[in-house]
């Protein structure tokens, strides 16, 4: 997958994927022919599709493209904004984004993002996808809470988010990982000159 200018004198820019080896035709993915400039991309673990991020004078949006052909897809549908990140699920079927502080789940080929978070994500410690692609862990905020922020787990297809430390507060956190298994949570925090670890 590459980017080429569409013209030689042009200032458009194409993304385009092609078979290394193979004499099969470059493929048009996507001719950013209105504007737009590409932003970051990943594919699928069994490299069937590309995820895209293009910006334009007015927001960021979220594309998927099938790399042997077909028409891009549109995953976001805000007006307006700044798409913060994104991480394709390890099933290849979902991906989450976050877009002006809140977390959202879409199918990869298309159709209604679902919201995630409840009051709003904190974009310096992330969020991390289970294997089984089952569900999300992120770290977010109580109502009027911030900075301070707590962390949670909610179902990739949508749900109720789980509070995971219970009635404790824990600071801002600075970083999530999960465990190989899924089975634990691990994070770190920094509170009032205090840094620590937690597992749950």
């Amino acid at each position: 997958v590459y980017t080429a200018r569409l013209a030689i004198d042009g200032p458009a820019v194409g993304l385009f994927a092609v078979r290394p080896g193979e004499d099969a035709p470059v493929r048009t993915i996507d001719d950013l022919s209105d504007g737009r400039w590409l932003g970051p991309s990943a594919f699928t673990l069994d490299g069937a599709r590309l995820v895209y991020v293009t910006s334009g004078a007015v927001s960021d949006e979220l594309f998927s493209a099938p790399l042997d052909g077909g028409m891009p897809v549109r995953l976001t549908q805000a007006p307006t904004g700044t798409l913060d990140t994104f991480a394709i699920a390890p099933s290849g079927t979902h991906v989450v984004f976050s877009r002006s502080s809140e977390l959202y789940s879409v199918p990869i080929d298309g159709g209604v993002p679902t919201k995630l978070s409840a009051h709003g994500v904190d974009l310096g410690a992330g969020f991390v996808i289970a294997d089984d692609s089952a569900r999300v862990f992120y770290a977010g905020y109580l109502p009027q809470s911030r900075p301070r922020s707590e962390p949670y787990s909610v179902p990739l297809m949508g749900g109720t988010p789980t509070k995971l430390n219970g009635s404790a507060t824990s600071g801002e956190i600075l970083a999530l990982r999960l465990a190989s298994d899924g089975s634990r949570l691990v994070y770190g925090t920094y509170s009032n000159g205090v840094s620590a670890l937690y597992s749950v």
